[in-house]
């Protein structure tokens, strides 16, 4: 495999290059050639050019390319307006195919179909690159489509670069610049290998809030506020045509169902909702986040060793522009360079990174992916990995960082602290089990869930028998270890039954519980319950038994209706003789 780097300065020389691009693929007779196009600030009249050269010149040659914030060049970061990259594959049965896709929302079923039609034909497909241009469409329909290819295959890709004053557009062989549009690019071949490592470094600070209301890219609210209080109240982040940069450094952490994406704002409208760079889901928890400079060198170091034990012989790096404006131009150099040490690097600064992982196809922001590829098995020695020269932290970043981490801890203590105080509210202290008011809470809750999905719930409730007795004659101190003892046996005995229930203390020596099964199943467990609280030993030379009431949701029951009723079947209990189970 081989790799030709360089910067378009113009027709002629270009024409040259390409000539000599030629004259390696014959000599080393290569089976397939891809070249990437890289255009930062460049119109498309510019890239048109380059292509029409391409197109005549090197007809075999299949290309892809997009708008960017910049390149990664020579292991460094260059703004030149167009860098050109050419790989050659030289393996027999390589196979490069090239497909774009409509990404307009209404499409996004026919665009799955189409892309895994196409991969179905790549012998031994090996690694998919995506890139595409940001819009109103759903990123995480889009990336869904590819988690229906065999695990193995590797994902991987960027978004092109594009902000309030430049349009961003991806463009390919057959295919004009142009937006909403995703360009496929399928890699086969039984000794094509790739690894595909994401690097963040982003850390979450500050409280953590709900998303109430979102739809796809759109966030509307936070804890039922608008999105944008939240960049105005702590950060002082004017709602303007500049948020998109105020913001950047700053992006969102959205976590939901142990997955965690992080988002940039692109814009804010006038009723508070800020439109995001990929979808946001209602009910995830959102956190602002800022870039940890130690942090953010942790990670590229752990990803850069991960990339050195495959021994690449190229990589694509797909770094966001958020880094970039983050670090300045110095720091930035110094880390793209850090992979430049491994192998030889291209790539570009991207508006969004697209990485699978665990069979997973995520989009992030404010990460760089990097994909190693190599043809046939790992050679050893081929490359040399200098030793990473020391990194000095810079006076102003171990403030920051300090500063960071100081209000960080102490979110977490108010965090500890809040989640205790919320324990509290819901809690019976001496029992420590749900106090009346969130058992209350509960039943009306489930009364509510059943009448959606036609499903149905009982209600326990006990007491202890002649508990005034216990108290008169060992006294209180004996009273509150009974109490205590049942609540904790019940508690015990519920969370092992499998029927999610929630027990509550409901006053006194009463007890409530919500299980979720029929009026049969309630009774049988109360059967149990009943038999293993009268076989509990105390401290006094005297057995405590308790009785029962049962009761199952009826179609139009109200909460109040079913506490009712299963009071009165435990009344009926206590004056049928009590310590047994009556069924209302």
């Amino acid at each position: 495999m081989k790799q030709f780097l360089i910067k378009y300065t113009g027709e002629g020389l270009f024409e040259s290059n390409i000539e000599s691009w030629k004259k390696w693929k014959s000599t080393h007779n290569a089976s397939a050639v891809f070249i990437h196009i890289m255009a930062n600030s460049a119109n498309p009249g510019e890239v048109d050019r380059v292509t029409h050269i391409i197109d005549e010149k090197f007809p075999e040659a299949i290309y892809a390319g997009c708008s960017a914030s910049g390149t990664v060049f020579g292991g460094n970061v260059s703004d030149d307006s167009i860098v050109v990259c050419c790989a050659m594959l030289e393996k027999s049965d390589c196979d490069i195919r090239l497909l774009s896709v409509d990404l307009n929302s209404a499409s996004l079923d026919e665009t799955e179909a189409k892309i895994l039609s196409e991969a179905a034909t790549v012998n031994h497909l090996a690694a998919i690159e995506v890139i595409f241009t940001l819009g109103d469409y759903s990123t995480d329909r889009f990336c869904a489509a590819f988690d229906k290819l065999p695990r193995e295959v590797q994902v991987f890709g960027g978004a092109a670069f594009g902000d309030n004053e430049t349009d961003s557009y991806v463009f390919a062989k057959g295919l004009k610049p142009t937006k909403n549009t995703a360009i496929i690019i399928y890699y086969g071949g039984s000794e094509l290998h790739f690894f595909c490592e994401e690097i963040e470094g982003w850390k979450a600070v500050g409280m953590p809030t709900e998303v109430t209301k979102a739809d796809g890219n759109i966030l509307y609210t936070l804890d039922d506020k608008p999105a944008y209080e939240i960049y105005h109240k702590y950060l002082r982040i004017p709602n303007d045509s500049h948020l998109f940069y105020n913001a950047l450094e700053f992006p969102f952490e959205f976590a939901l169902d142990d997955r965690r994406n992080i988002r940039r704002a692109l814009s804010c409208n006038p009723d508070g909702s800020m439109k995001f760079s990929g979808d946001v889901k209602t009910g995830s928890i959102a956190r602002i986040t800022y870039g940890d400079p130690k942090l953010l060198i942790h990670d590229v170091e752990e990803g850069i060793n991960k990339v050195k034990k495959f021994r690449p012989q190229c990589q694509l790096i797909f770094s966001s522009f958020g880094r970039r404006t983050f670090w300045g131009l110095k720091e930035t150099n110094r880390e793209v360079h850090s992979f430049y040490d491994v192998a030889p690097a291209s790539g570009f600064f991207s508006s969004g990174e697209i990485i699978r992982e665990n069979g997973v196809t995520k989009l992030d922001n404010l990460a760089i992916v990097v994909a190693g590829i190599r043809e046939g098995a790992a050679v050893f020695g081929l490359n040399t990995f200098p030793t990473p020269s020391a990194k000095k932290d810079d006076s102003n970043m171990t403030l920051v960082s300090r500063l960071a981490s100081f209000i960080d801890a102490a979110t977490s203590d108010l965090i500890e602290a809040n989640e205790k105080l919320k324990l509290m509210a819901v809690t019976d202290q001496m029992t420590q089990i749900f106090n009346r008011g969130e058992i209350q809470k509960r039943i009306d809750e489930k009364v509510k869930e059943v009448e959606k999905n036609g499903s149905s719930f009982s209600l326990l409730m006990f007491d202890v028998d002649h508990f005034k007795s216990v108290n008169d004659t060992y006294g209180h101190a004996a009273g509150d270890e009974v109490l205590i003892k049942l609540a904790g046996t019940a508690k015990e005995m519920l969370k092992d039954s499998g029927l999610c229930a929630s027990l509550g203390r409901w006053g006194g020596e009463e007890f409530m519980a919500i299980l979720s099964c029929d009026g049969e199943e309630a009774r049988k467990t109360a059967e149990e319950l009943r038999n293993l609280l009268g076989s509990q030993k105390f401290s006094f030379d005297k057995p405590v038994t308790a009785s029962f009431g049962v009761t199952e949701y009826c179609k139009g029951d109200t909460a109040d209706g079913m506490a009712g009723r299963v009071d009165k079947a435990l009344y009926s209990s206590k004056e049928n003789g009590r310590n047994r189970v009556t069924v209302l």
